[in-house]
């Protein structure tokens, strides 16, 4: 049954960052990437969302092989590409009409 409790909502979800954290740290502490000793898409689909810990109240520092995957995929040239990318693309911001179609009705509009 739905939970409609928005605080219980914001405490279950805090909870779940450290768990997901904390399941990564592990599988990192046996291997050198989320799939194994090789760079796949499993860490390339990751990363974007492990990129603002403190965001979520994480420290990295809590988790050591954590960090240093985090650190390591964030040194590849290409993720620093990519990075530099999105920079460029949020000193822009949105016009109005990007604005409707990510956050107003228009997001739900069938196209």
């Amino acid at each position: 049954f739905p939970d409609t409790n928005p605080l219980g909502k914001r405490i279950r979800i805090g909870q779940e960052r450290y768990r997901v954290i904390g399941v990564m740290d592990k599988r990192l502490s046996e291997a050198r990437y989320l799939g194994g000793e090789e760079y796949t898409i499993a860490d390339i689909a990751a990363w974007p969302w492990t990129r603002t810990p403190d965001r979520q109240g994480v420290n990295r520092d809590d988790y050591p092989n954590y960090k240093r995957w985090f650190e390591e995929i964030a040194e590849r040239p290409a993720v620093q590409r990519g990075v530099e990318v999105l920079a460029d693309l949020r000193s822009e911001g949105f016009d109005a009409k990007a604005k409707e179609i990510l956050f107003g009705a228009t997001q739900y509009a069938r196209r």
